[in-house]
């Protein structure tokens, strides 16, 4: 495969390189340039498919295999989402304690958390086949916030909720206060 670019030479045996000026030095009062062989391959952008020419360093390093920064940046994009990405952990991640599940198409899902659901409110839905309003909060019944187990959670109301919150913590006082006597 040979690449239409002035820039790149062919030797002997048919391998491609490429003349860089590796260094200006002066000598006599005058800069000299240096001019150096590179020797590469022809390879296909992983993107856009366009024929492009890669040095041997960068093949051994590892990169050479797009044409640009936006190529790469297109094929990141859309090559390194979910399962694909290389730190994806199941799409499950704890955050404040709450448990939230990767879900990108629900209608409820969290744009700044590009398409993340709380796993308890997922459970109560699917429980009772229907989306949760806005209005509806998933109580954990033994305050544990994890375990989303559907006999632990129930729906409750804002003030509902407030209400047997404050009855806990009421409780947990009292609790406290009879250790001490």
């Amino acid at each position: 495969m040979k690449l239409n670019d002035k820039r790149i030479k062919y030797d002997d045996n048919n391998k491609p390189y490429q003349i860089s000026i590796y260094k200006y030095i002066k000598v006599s009062g005058k800069l000299k340039k240096y001019k150096i062989k590179r020797y590469g391959q022809i390879r296909k952008c992983k993107y856009c498919g366009d024929n492009i020419f890669v040095i041997d360093s960068a093949i051994k390093r590892g990169s050479g295999h797009f044409c640009n920064k936006q190529c790469m940046g297109k094929w990141k994009s859309k090559n390194r989402k979910g399962k694909n990405h290389w730190n994806w952990k199941g799409g499950r991640i704890n955050y404040n304690g709450y448990i939230y599940a990767y879900c990108p198409h629900h209608p409820n899902a969290t744009t700044k958390g590009k398409g993340y659901m709380m796993e308890h409110r997922l459970v109560m839905e699917n429980k009772i086949g229907r989306y949760l309003t806005k209005d509806e909060i998933i109580h954990h019944k033994n305050g544990i916030r994890d375990d989303n187990r559907i006999e632990n959670l129930c729906i409750v109301t804002k003030k509902t909720h407030d209400t047997r919150s404050f009855i806990k913590q009421l409780q947990e006082r009292i609790r406290e206060l009879e250790k001490n006597v």
